[in-house]
């Protein structure tokens, strides 16, 4: 939150372009009724009207999208850099100790790989939220406009759906982390092995630093299917 209190200006100044393009979710539906209405009553000159406004709208709606993505694109390299050169002081600030009980793979890892998820969940993650949100309390209110009932009908049978997404984001979550942890791993073993090519080389070791690179490889994509699994089921539920 503190990175995120720097740049409050911007994630401000992108609020209103997040809004207007997602308030184009709901003209389209509307636009279509018009066309297909007017077509019916055979009246072309309001079908090229509407259709011209439907254009403006959508002309409209790309220039908010494209604002949104520049300010959220700064936004995000941003916070990226703030929290690569903390991290970075307060590794370079550890007792030597430190550096011999971690991994130089490690700490690599975690300043490029891990900073850049850090990174994303702090402005794509945030961004896409705020807009399906815009978009959950548009629709719910279009709903209560036609039926309130069916409206509640509509939320109640979306309960469970809830539910299972919280069950299968925790579990994404954990997936997620262990395939960063295997990718840090990975890593590590090809620094250890390249840092010290002379060693290698001079017992022959090739082969079986070949076959236990292999074998964190094929867990890093053991990880990452299962992860992908569960990434689907939460995107369909």
């Amino acid at each position: 939150m503190h990175f995120i209190g720097q740049q409050w200006w911007l994630l401000l100044l992108a609020f209103p372009f997040m809004f207007l393009g997602g308030l184009t979710d709901f003209i389209f539906p509307d636009f279509i009724g018009r066309v297909i209405n007017a077509t019916k009553e055979g009246n072309y000159e309001m079908v090229d009207e509407i259709l011209l406004y439907w254009v403006a709208c959508m002309f409209a709606s790309a220039i908010c999208g494209a604002i949104r993505d520049v300010l959220m694109g700064v936004t995000s390299q941003r916070l990226g850099t703030q929290v690569r050169q903390r991290l970075f002081q307060a590794i370079i600030k550890k007792d030597i100790a430190f550096f011999d009980e971690n991994r130089i793979g490690d700490i690599l890892s975690r300043i490029g790989s891990d900073t850049q998820v850090v990174q994303d969940g702090l402005t794509s993650a945030v961004a896409m939220f705020l807009k399906n949100l815009f978009v959950c309390i548009g629709m719910v209110i279009i709903m209560f406009t036609y039926s309130v009932r069916l409206t509640f009908f509509s939320m109640l049978m979306l309960t469970p759906s809830l539910f299972s997404n919280r069950v299968l984001m925790a579990i994404f979550a954990k997936y997620n982390m262990l395939y960063q942890k295997a990718k840090a791993e990975m890593g590590a073993i090809a620094n250890e092995n390249f840092g010290n090519i002379r060693v290698v080389k001079a017992f022959a070791n090739e082969i079986n630093a070949v076959k236990t690179f292999e074998v964190i490889s094929q867990k890093v994509y053991k990880t990452g299917e299962t992860k992908g699994y569960y990434w689907a089921c939460l995107c369909s539920s």
